[in-house]
């Protein structure tokens, strides 16, 4: 694995500009769109079959956290609250690389085993968020 700073004219995909405009949008929302009105924080599947889904209560955690309630946030979901967070840092520093071409760190992963490991945690941290709903 190794980490290194690509600067902005190296070729290397530039996703910071995508990620920062969602970012931007998905902070606001909560904000101007009233979602728990327009019954869009329901989960279809658990509507569906009864069955709570690794999601399930995300967009309910993220709004939470969006309007400072982070406990309510947890108790959601954690993956939302998580998400919440990671998207507070990740803003300045995609919005500071547009703005002023700072060098971008980038991941490479440079081993099928690292690759494997990597996996092996994303999908470790979804199970374990989803035995939590589960069993709260």
């Amino acid at each position: 694995m190794r980490i290194y700073l690509a600067n902005p004219d190296s070729g290397t995909a530039i996703h910071e500009p995508i990620w920062g405009w969602i970012g931007l949008a998905a902070l606001a929302v909560p904000f101007w769109l009233p979602l728990e009105r327009l019954g869009l924080l329901a989960c279809p599947l658990k509507g569906a079959t009864g069955i709570l889904c690794f999601l399930c209560g995300g967009t309910r955690s993220f709004w939470a956290a969006a309007h400072l309630d982070f406990v309510s946030a947890w108790n959601f979901n954690p993956l939302g609250l998580l998400l919440f967070g990671v998207l507070l840092l990740y803003l300045p520093y995609a919005l500071g690389s547009i703005a002023f071409r700072w060098p971008r760190p980038r991941l490479r992963l440079e081993s099928g085993g690292e690759r494997a490991v990597l996996r092996s945690l994303i999908a470790g941290g979804i199970g374990a968020n989803w035995i939590y709903l589960l069993l709260r």
